[in-house]
């Protein structure tokens, strides 16, 4: 072989080299580059989970403590009621109106879910509207069942303090299970 086409055909091998370490190097370089851009879509997509999550486990905390702060202080007041046996028109309205508040804060907790809290919340519900029947009876007010207004103060300040118990016990139901989906990162 002449020097000519050695040199010709070394240089023909070595631009073919050169190329396939080239054309290598690029495959490599953009398979990089699209692990490193999956990863990052990868990486995006949880920080927006995480997000999510956390933006929700807020809402709920706070639709919990909510429903759990205005429970407590209705019966605390009922208590009170309880206690002194005085169940004014004035104080009963007041009463009756954050059973309404409670009534709404319930919903909102059945709003933020998750759904396994919906049967305790409804316990809650059905207690603040027992209660809320028969203080409405004991204070003689407009609306109050008919089957309660005939049932002596003696009864119907014992049916309120069950009612008052049944409240207690709806509650501290829902705190236990409120507490399990807080801490199962409010999923």
């Amino acid at each position: 072989m002449d020097p000519g086409t050695a040199a010709i055909l070394g240089a023909a091998v070595g631009a073919l080299g050169t190329g396939a370490a080239a054309l290598a190097s690029a495959w490599l370089g953009a398979r990089a580059v699209r692990q490193q851009t999956a990863a990052q879509h990868l990486q995006a997509d949880q920080q927006r989970q995480f997000e999510q999550a956390r933006a929700r486990r807020e809402a709920r905390s706070k639709a919990y403590a909510d429903l759990i702060d205005l429970t407590q202080v209705v019966g605390t007041r009922v208590l009170e009621m309880n206690r002194s046996e005085s169940y004014d028109e004035d104080s009963v309205r007041r009463v009756l109106e954050q059973l309404g508040e409670l009534l709404s804060r319930s919903a909102r907790v059945q709003v933020e879910g998750p759904v396994s809290l919906i049967a305790s919340t409804d316990a809650i519900v059905k207690a603040v509207i027992a209660c809320r029947k028969t203080l409405m009876a004991l204070a003689v007010l407009p609306g109050a069942p008919p089957e309660l207004r005939d049932e002596p103060r003696a009864t119907l300040t014992q049916r309120c303090r069950a009612d008052l118990k049944t409240l207690g016990g709806a509650l501290d139901e829902f705190v236990k299970e409120a507490r399990g989906v807080l801490g199962n990162d409010g999923a």
